[in-house]
């Protein structure tokens, strides 16, 4: 395992610099109190340190990075050590990824967070009852009503549009911390998007394909690319990604790169390393590249996009992500997570593999180790 703190010009490039706000760069302070970085870090190495194939975490402006494990091993050649530079799916996290895209073209096409997202649904599409008065903030926050058990690709998405909405279950749903998970919310927005910035519609026939080709190119166009991001929602041929172990690792078990989202992106599936995730967090802090400070303002006090929509987060907003390992029962083998605390800490977290209590949570994980990190003020 290796604990550095990376103030590289190779960071002081990409970042715009190494500094910080705080007398002491260890900790950061809110009204509610100060944290220690290294406290914090160590506090999620004390927990996964040897009980997980591999690990990787980023703590604060000036980045604590620990890296624990393998990221490949020699059943897959090249074998890598775990590491902030290889790609895996960031599963959910790619939610946060969808709002920045989401907010940026409400505001280039003056459209309200709290509009229908009806008119921005294919014509020929049925609508379910109450459908018409979904809004994009009841997406961001999982308070629309969907609750219909279909799949999230385009098929999938049709017949969800297409399902009456419980106005008994949605009103359950409405609220900070009430909402209804759903990955099916931000999976819509591989269509709303494409009609929100007015792409030609084919048709039927293959609209499938040319709105999830159209949300992709609108996202590294607006999202990825300013920050020198090329990615895409499945692995990059040749980039040797991290893969997924089952923990205790078993010899010559091959690991799992989960594959090709295209036709399923948005709430799930774009393809990252920790170093960009944690990029895309600063850029939440600082600057405008992607959002105006208003919208960073909008988009944390209301929870879009971040877990704070669903369940309570004291002290910061993040987002989780899980993927099971293909088959029965379920086992988990992608955790991820992204946040920011106190409101200037960019924390990210990868583990590659299922950790051995089943009742395991990576939230659960990083607010325990946040809990603990705190000190007196300086």
């Amino acid at each position: 395992m290796r604990h550095l703190t990376l103030c590289s010009l190779t960071l002081l490039a990409a970042l715009g610099g190494c500094h910080s706000n705080n007398v002491n760069p260890d900790t950061a302070c809110d009204a509610a109190g100060c944290i220690s970085l290294q406290k914090f870090s160590a506090g999620i190495d004390a927990q996964l340190n040897g009980k997980v194939a591999g690990y990787v975490s980023m703590i604060g402006p000036l980045p604590i990075v620990s890296t624990y494990g393998v990221a490949r091993t020699s059943a897959d050649p090249p074998a890598q050590s775990m590491d902030t530079t290889s790609r895996t799916n960031v599963a959910s996290v790619s939610k946060v990824l969808t709002t920045i895209g989401a907010l940026q073209s409400l505001a280039r096409h003056n459209i309200a967070l709290d509009s229908p997202i009806q008119p921005y649904l294919p014509l020929d599409w049925t609508r379910g009852m109450d459908v018409d008065a979904v809004t994009f903030h009841e997406l961001l926050t999982h308070s629309s009503g969907f609750n219909a058990p279909v799949n999230v690709d385009y098929a999938g998405l049709q017949q969800l549009i297409a399902t009456d909405i419980n106005p008994t279950f949605k009103a359950g749903c409405q609220g900070l911390t009430h909402g209804c998970y759903n990955n099916l919310n931000f999976a819509l927005f591989r269509v709303l998007l494409s009609y929100m910035e007015g792409f030609s519609d084919p048709g039927p026939a293959t609209r499938a394909s040319a709105t999830d080709a159209f949300y992709i190119q609108t996202m590294r166009q607006n999202v990825f690319t300013p920050l020198g991001i090329n990615t895409a929602c499945k692995p990059v041929t040749g980039s040797n990604p991290k893969l997924s172990y089952h923990f205790p690792l078993v010899a010559g078990e091959h690991g799992n790169d989960w594959g090709d989202n295209t036709s399923i992106c948005a709430g799930t599936g774009w393809s990252l390393s920790a170093y960009e995730i944690y990029r895309i967090l600063l850029s939440l802090l600082g600057g405008t590249t992607l959002l105006t400070d208003a919208q960073k303002t909008q988009m944390n006090s209301l929870c879009l996009g971040w877990d704070c929509s669903v369940q309570p987060q004291t002290g910061f907003v993040g987002k989780n992500g899980i993927l099971p390992f293909p088959g029965s029962p379920p086992t988990i083998g992608l955790w991820t997570f992204a946040g920011i605390f106190k409101g200037t800490v960019p924390v990210v977290v990868i583990i590659n593999s299922n950790y051995p209590d089943p009742t395991f949570n990576i939230t659960g994980l990083v607010g325990t180790a946040f809990n603990n990190a705190g000190v007196p003020h300086p």
